[in-house]
């Protein structure tokens, strides 16, 4: 599989609109590669995957202004490997340690 896929490919492997993968985008949840001659996105693998744990995440009821925070924080503490620490907060999620991710999600505890 290609790694520099279109919105619509994004789209269709994602299982969301293409609207809602501009809206991560506009709030700097999602950074996709961007041709600057045609102004076309292209999405990686690792941006359907980051998609789908965002969706996680919102059905684990967190806002889209709280998942953006664990992933910056992620990325600021662990730039190589922040897609597994969010996976790791996210099984936390779903275990129902919500008050212990959150305090991490609002700056009062680090991760590590």
């Amino acid at each position: 599989m290609n790694d520099r896929m279109t919105i619509a490919e994004a789209s269709r492997l994602s299982g969301l609109s293409p609207e809602t993968i501009r809206h991560y985008e506009r709030l700097g949840i999602l950074h996709p590669d961007r041709n600057e001659q045609t102004g076309y996105r292209y999405y990686s693998l690792r941006d359907i995957c980051l998609l789908g744990k965002i969706q996680s995440f919102l059905q684990c009821g967190f806002s889209l202004k709280e998942i953006k925070r664990m992933i910056d924080v992620c990325k600021a503490q662990f730039p190589e490997y922040y897609c597994l620490f969010i996976l790791a907060i996210l099984t936390g999620a779903r275990l129902g340690e919500y008050s212990a991710i959150r305090s991490i999600v609002h700056g009062s505890e680090r991760i590590i």
